[in-house]
């Protein structure tokens, strides 16, 4: 799609060869302005039509180009540019494509996993150690939930609980690794130490994961907090709307992951795995018959004071 107002590209959707505007035209386009501030003459536009479509005319984009030059484009331009469109539609193409590989990786993996497999971790058992925060929330009393609501109140719970979550955990530098059920995976951490940590000496490496850890633990602690805070506002917003809210238990715990593929030979996840996974599952598991919102671990705990 192309934004409302795009007045070039909305007129090379609708079939026209070319675009050309002038900063003279008394009639110039309101969302064409812009050239005036900036002291551009004339834009020129050209659709973006593969090989495959040329034959139906298709369009799939286009460019653009603006000049600040008084007499704008001259002919001999304007000819270079079309003699060149075939081969800017073919390094184009190759980005976009790119971008959107990356986009959708980012999108259901995470941002550094989804970097990382894009740059090509895709084997089996590629990964690294990493000292890291592992968050674990779930819905309370989610299963009786799902059978007291339909299928699509039950899913407008879910995400708007998965909305807060990521929001929060994000503005703390968590990264969102799974999704499972009603229940969400984070980790903290960064590039300070934790992707670096073999390189250290031993007695480097306790002061520099300390203190890495601590601002871990200290990031996580306030994105729980926060998202306590949020979640409760938004429970109090669905339920004066006579909808149902979710409360939420956290479980954190502070510690070294596996992190990277495992699977079997045709399906693999990126993901963390280890005892510290584990341990965080276990303590998350603890918040519902402890009535408690957020549960950490004392790793945890002593480093974040």
């Amino acid at each position: 799609g192309y934004l409302v107002g795009d007045e070039p590209m909305v007129r090379m959707a609708m079939g026209e060869p070319f675009v050309r505007i002038n900063v003279n035209d008394p009639n110039l386009p309101k969302d064409c302005q812009w050239m005036k501030d900036d002291g551009y003459v004339e834009l020129y536009g050209l659709p973006s039509i593969s090989q495959k479509k040329q034959v139906d005319g298709k369009m799939e984009g286009g460019f653009t180009w603006t000049t600040k030059r008084p007499e704008g484009f001259s002919d001999d331009h304007l000819a270079i540019l079309k003699g060149h469109l075939l081969d800017l539609c073919t390094v184009a193409r190759y980005h976009v494509k790119d971008y959107t590989m990356q986009t959708l990786l980012k999108i259901y993996l995470g941002d550094d996993a989804g970097r990382r497999v894009h740059h090509g971790q895709i084997e089996r058992g590629d990964g690294l150690i990493i000292r890291s925060v592992v968050w674990f929330s779930d819905i309370r009393g989610f299963t009786k939930m799902s059978g007291e609501l339909s299928r699509g109140e039950v899913m407008e719970v879910i995400n708007g609980v998965f909305e807060v979550t990521e929001r929060v955990t994000r503005k703390y530098g968590g990264q969102i690794l799974k999704f499972m059920g009603d229940g969400i995976m984070v980790f903290f951490s960064d590039n300070t130490t934790s992707f670096q940590r073999d390189s250290f000496t031993a007695g480097e490496k306790k002061q520099l994961d300390d203190a890495h850890g601590a601002k871990l633990c200290h990031n996580a602690r306030h994105a729980a907090e926060e998202f306590q805070r949020e979640l409760c506002r938004l429970k109090i917003e669905r339920e004066a709307q006579g909808l149902r809210g979710a409360s939420v238990g956290v479980g954190l715990h502070y510690g070294d992951v596996s992190y990277g593929n495992v699977g079997g030979l045709e399906r693999l996840d990126f993901t963390v795995i280890g005892p510290t996974v584990n341990l965080a599952s276990r303590i998350e598991s603890k918040c519902s018959s402890l009535s408690a919102q957020v549960l950490a671990s004392s790793d945890f705990v002593l480093l974040d004071r």
